[in-house]
């Protein structure tokens, strides 16, 4: 695709636009229908519904991933190791949990609200 100058399609409409505003042929253009008016309002409105879904499915999936790890956690220290963990497990299993949480949050906030989005 050439950058030299514009496309013929491009240029031909513009020399009918022209030719149109020179022999006072131009008329107002006929309204847009109704379902294509107000498409700016429509969209930001679309996108905050659809960011409320994912944010919401997605604390919820985290939160039923954290239970049902922390409940095999507890199954296993209760069961298999009769409580008996040393305490580097403890450590690693509520970093991770804590690091998981953080991470999560993160990820999806900075996404769901990106800051090089001016929110006017």
């Amino acid at each position: 695709m050439s950058t030299a100058g514009p496309q013929p399609e491009v240029a031909a409409a513009e020399g009918e636009i022209k030719q149109a505003l020179h022999s006072g042929t131009a008329r107002e253009a006929k309204a847009l229908p109704p379902h294509l008016q107000n498409l700016a309002e429509k969209n930001q409105a679309q996108e905050i519904k659809l960011r409320r879904f994912y944010a919401t499915w997605l604390l919820v999936g985290l939160g039923i991933e954290l239970l049902i790890a922390n409940t095999v956690f507890v199954l296993y220290a209760a069961i298999g190791r009769h409580w008996k963990l040393e305490a580097a497990v403890i450590d690693v299993w509520l970093g991770q949990t804590v690091v998981q949480v953080v991470g999560i949050v993160l990820v999806v906030t900075r996404h769901l609200f990106p800051e090089d989005k001016p929110w006017s």
